[in-house]
Parts: structure tokens; sequence; C-alpha cells
């Protein structure tokens, strides 16, 4: 036999889920971050950097000086 949840409790859930989300646990985490990653995240950014600076210049240096004021707006 089967039991039938009654519909007039139908937010019981919710009510409960509500009840269960003002407890809270405290959780420490931690990231080692070594000197090796820093100087890597900084080589990378200033690697991503130059290649965009470089890719847009070259760019702007392929145009004619009539044609790259047309485009400013």
């Amino acid at each position: 036999m089967r039991h039938r949840r009654s519909r007039g409790r139908a937010t019981g859930g919710l009510a409960r889920a509500a009840a269960d989300a003002t407890h809270s646990v405290a959780v420490h985490l931690s990231a080692p971050v070594t000197i090796g990653a820093v100087v890597l995240a900084v080589v990378l950014a200033i690697a991503g950097g130059l290649i965009a600076g470089g890719f847009g210049g070259w760019r702007a240096a392929r145009l004619r000086p009539a044609a790259a004021l047309s485009r400013v707006e």
C-alpha cells in the first residue's frame, strides 16, 4: 500500500528547507599560493597584453590614415 502526501501541506518541504538554511557551518578553506604560481600569472598576463596590443597595433598599421579616421566614432 502506498502512502499519499496530503495536498494541504504542499509547502512542508519548503518550510523545512528554509529552517535548515538558517543554520550555518564554518568551513575553513586554504589554497597555498607559491611564488612560482605568482610569477607564472604575471608572465602570462604580460604575454597576453603584449599579444593583444601587438595584434591591435598590427591591424591599425595596415590601415591608411584616412580609412582609420573614418572608423572613429
